[in-house]
């Protein structure tokens, strides 16, 4: 499994990223919000949430977990930049509610990977976010 001790330097089609628990905090989308400039209400505020339709309150900027994938991904590959990364939300990611974070190597060559991500639920159920992550091995910035 790559991102575990032991774990060949290269991917392989087929390998799985260690998993990755995420549990994000009010306090994390307040300082993203704060970080970001995005002070949306239906990211910090739960009657707001409601009145737009979210019955459980506020929801996580989608950014926010785009980004604590991209993390995840990076820091599993050896600190591979991404070159392409697209999410789809297919349910909101709420504050307090453990998830995991999961990958797995759909193609590698000696220059690029791709992996399919996704971020679910701890508990079970079906994926919040899926996505592929395209990057450069090696690659610790992006490209010009």
């Amino acid at each position: 499994m790559i991102g575990q001790q032991g774990c060949p330097s290269r991917p392989e089609p087929g390998q799985s990223l260690a998993p990755q628990a995420l549990t994000l905090t009010r306090e994390d989308l307040r300082r993203y919000a704060d970080a970001s400039g995005d002070h949306n209400p239906i990211h910090l505020d739960d009657d707001v949430a409601r009145q737009f339709g979210l019955a459980d309150g506020v929801i996580a900027h989608g950014m926010l977990v785009m980004g604590r994938i991209a993390t995840y991904v990076q820091a599993a590959l050896g600190g591979s930049a991404p070159t392409s990364f697209r999410v789809r939300f297919r349910a909101p990611v709420r504050p307090g509610v453990p998830l995991v974070i999961t990958g797995r190597v759909v193609s590698a060559d000696d220059e690029i990977v791709v992996v399919e991500v996704a971020v679910a639920p701890k508990a079970g159920g079906g994926p919040a976010v899926t996505g592929t992550w395209t990057g450069r091995l090696g690659s610790t910035h992006r490209p010009a």
